[in-house]
């Protein structure tokens, strides 16, 4: 028994070390859920989306736990109220939901996802959550 709990503790330890706890600042209601979005780069279509994992929104503050990556990426969340699982526009073009990405202030203004971009082996990282009309 003992043998088992001290390898149980390892696998848990060793499974902390390689992944990355992501907080999401700045969420205005606990309605519907927030997605959050691993993005790579890739030479075809210069961006594709690695995976995405979901939660039951929590106002104020969230935090996820994802793998670390190996090369970099950027991250993408969302807080999508109505649980449709992407991001609705008004006149295509301005988020009707929360909105944030890795290292951008304000999602609002011209930026690149390069600009988002994070170096794999980070052991915290923080999205702030930005909404257009709140």
């Amino acid at each position: 028994m003992r043998k088992i709990t001290i390898i149980l503790f390892l696998l848990s330890y060793h499974s902390r070390i390689f992944a990355v706890v992501v907080n999401i600042e700045g969420l205005t209601s606990a309605k519907g859920q927030v997605c959050l979005t691993v993005m790579i780069e890739n030479k075809n279509t210069l961006w594709q989306e690695e995976f995405k994992v979901c939660q039951i929104a929590k106002a104020g503050r969230m935090s996820f736990e994802i793998p670390n990556q190996t090369k970099p990426y950027a991250l993408k969340a969302y807080h999508d109220t109505n649980q449709n699982e992407k991001i609705d526009y008004y006149f295509f073009l301005f988020p009707k939901e929360g909105l944030g990405y890795s290292k951008i202030e304000s999602p609002f203004r011209d930026f690149s996802l390069t600009d988002a971009l994070l170096n794999p082996n980070l052991a915290l990282v923080t999205v702030h959550m930005h909404y257009l009309l709140h």
